[in-house]
């Protein structure tokens, strides 16, 4: 009954006013009950909830509030703080924070100095830098340049080789073989006794990018051990013109295809791991430059693992080789030589003398001086500012002894003439040349080429 839709008549007036006095003093106080309850349910429930663990996750009371707050507010349906964690750590589980990067990399590295002579001999009688573990018992990987003085020893000069753990155990070390190609060194220790060592793990340096956090770690000056310093990668597949002579081999070093990083690499580092985030080794720091600031090269893993596995295969490095000298062809080179016909490929061709080795797999092929290899096994060839020469690259990719397929641009120069850079004429249509690689490799007294 509406009580305000209607004037009272004076026989009901009475008991109207006499509910009226009800109604206020009862309906009131329940409605407050029942918005104080209603506001502090949700309080009650979270209390319910928190205090009693046996509370059914399907429990009624609990979906009716759910629905009244349009949440869940099923604590057991929730996933806990710890399981966030977990799922949160999955896609940064194989990185690691700069500390723990460094405890787990120390022990691989060694502090490596070359020493000549007797205790009487000079500073000049000694170099000195970096190397690691590859296997536990004790195979050493450094640069070639690093041991250079050592690699002399067949030429009747006594060196000594030492090499100091992060735990100042000092071991001394062997030369086993250097690479023929690259600036790459194999030792072991001697007399390990009981010793086992860590090895370092290897990334796939294919699969670096630009902007990779890294770590190099080395004893810079030769006196300052396991000196540590951090950059990015900032450059791929670089190759410099500058040729350096190798002491141990008496031939230029060609260096090509490394990994350019800002992390400081200065005198002592050479030799030593670049470590990515998660802490396996993505190269082996190999020079800085003091012509610019933040400027150092490495060479790639996969590269050092190649030697790794020819010196597991043959004993000594050793490393498939063509035989030829060539020039890389870009748009300016041609723009430079008119008569050019193709703005790619690898023009053979020498400053003095002939460009094929005497008996090298080249010769055997039927390549000439002028030839312009256009190809390998269906690959172009086409260089650029990083990449001098992508033949030497791809031709380090395979095996000695491995057959492979060049697309020759023939020279119709005749045999015997002085080659002239505008003396070439070429045929018109490219011929397929089949060439079974040869081998080049290093022992400790000569210098094999096959």
């Amino acid at each position: 009954m509406n009580t305000n839709s209607q004037t009272p008549t004076p026989n009901t007036q009475k008991s109207i006013k006499k509910i009226k006095v009800k109604s206020q003093n009862y309906v009131l106080p329940v409605v407050v009950i029942l918005v104080t309850l209603f506001l502090m349910l949700p309080f009650l429930s979270y209390f319910i909830l928190s205090t009693n663990p046996q509370v059914s996750k399907n429990s009624q009371s609990s979906s009716w509030l759910s629905n009244i707050l349009g949440t869940d507010t099923n604590s057991a349906s929730k996933p806990s703080n710890k399981n966030a964690e977990v799922f949160n750590f999955v896609p940064e589980k194989d990185t690691k924070t700069t500390g723990a990067l460094i405890t787990q990399s120390l022990p691989s590295i060694l502090s490596i100095r070359v020493k000549t002579g007797g205790l009487r001999a000079t500073a000049l009688g000694e170099s000195a830098g970096t190397g690691y573990f590859v296997s536990t018992d004790g195979l050493v990987v450094t640069n070639r340049h690093v041991i250079a003085s050592a690699c002399k020893q067949s030429l009747g000069a006594s060196a000594t080789i030492t090499g100091l753990a992060s735990d100042q155990k000092a071991y001394q070390l062997e030369l086993l073989t250097i690479d023929p190609v690259d600036d790459i060194a194999v030792l072991k220790v001697k007399n390990p006794g009981t010793d086992t060592f860590k090895p370092v793990e290897f990334a796939d340096s294919s699969k670096s990018s630009l902007g990779t956090d890294v770590l190099a770690i080395g004893n810079v000056l030769g006196e300052f051990n396991n000196s540590v310093t951090k950059g990015i990668v900032s450059g791929l597949d670089r190759s410099l013109s500058t040729q350096l002579t190798d002491e141990c081999t008496g031939k230029n070093i060609t260096s090509e295809g490394l990994i350019q990083t800002d992390a400081a690499i200065n005198k002592g580092n050479s030799g030593g791991p670049l470590f990515d985030a998660r802490g396996l080794v993505i190269g082996m720091n190999t020079f800085g430059t003091s012509e610019g600031q933040n400027i150092g090269f490495a060479i790639p893993s996969n590269t050092i693992i190649n030697s790794l596995n020819s010196f597991k295969e043959f004993g000594k490095i050793t490393r498939p080789q063509l035989g030829v000298s060539t020039i890389s062809i870009d748009k300016a080179r041609q723009l430079e030589n008119p008569w050019l016909p193709t703005d790619y490929g690898e023009l053979i061709f020498a400053q003095t003398g002939s460009a094929i080795s005497p008996g090298s797999s080249a010769q055997k092929a039927g390549l000439t001086d002028g030839d312009i290899i256009l190809e390998i096994n269906g690959k172009k060839l086409k260089s650029t500012s990083d990449q001098i020469s992508p033949l030497r690259k791809e031709i380090l990719n395979n095996k000695p002894a491995q057959e492979i397929e060049l697309t020759v641009l023939k020279s119709q120069t005749p045999t015997g003439k002085q080659v002239q850079s505008d003396a070439f004429s070429y045929q018109a249509t490219p011929v397929k040349i089949k060439a079974t690689l040869g081998s080049i490799n290093f022992s400790l007294n000569n210098i094999s080429d096959k």
